[in-house]
């Protein structure tokens, strides 16, 4: 699967009009489903759900809108692919207390942007840089600094001369 490490917007369209930074609830007397979520330490897949739903339930099911579900109060889930899910939580008391919440999760890959370089000390001076960044990206957005930018993976840059290399450490 290919990552990205640029900031992505995803817009949901439904019946509904549930958006990415919506979140979906109903409920009846009694009761509001709600819950919060978290992506295990160390595991890029598995999400933790905290059930923090309030009033008088005593049934809940979890959809993790991956064909699977779960009866357990506060389920760990490891979701199979990266991509986004609406995982939703029902509560009910078989009486006067049904409520349905559902929020957007984004189960991606740890991804951290790093870099080496090499430079050529003439005038101007040659940099090149190498990209040493984590996580599988697939696009990258350089900026050296200068008002230029690049989207290789591995650029080359020209600066007139040192006096103007911004954001380089040199040492010995």
């Amino acid at each position: 699967m290919k990552n990205k490490l640029l900031l992505l917007l995803f817009i949901f369209l439904s019946g509904s009009g549930l958006s990415a930074t919506d979140a979906e609830a109903s409920s009846s007397m009694g009761c509001d489903a709600y819950f919060s979520w978290e992506r295990l330490e160390g595991a890029e897949t598995v999400i933790v759900f905290h059930n923090e739903s309030t009033g008088n339930f005593n049934t809940w099911m979890w959809d993790f809108d991956d064909g699977t579900t779960s009866g357990i109060f506060n389920p760990a889930h490891d979701f199979v692919n990266y991509g986004v899910y609406i995982v939703c939580l029902t509560i009910s008391d078989g009486d006067t207390c049904n409520s349905h919440y559902c929020d957007t999760v984004f189960v991606t890959p740890d991804c951290e942007a790093d870099f080496g370089f090499t430079y050529v000390p003439t005038t101007p001076i040659h940099i090149q840089f190498t990209d040493l960044s984590s996580g599988g990206p697939d696009e990258w957005l350089w900026d050296f600094g200068d008002g230029s930018t690049s989207s290789e993976q591995n650029p080359c840059t020209s600066l007139p001369d040192t006096r103007n290399i911004p954001g380089v450490l040199y040492y010995e």
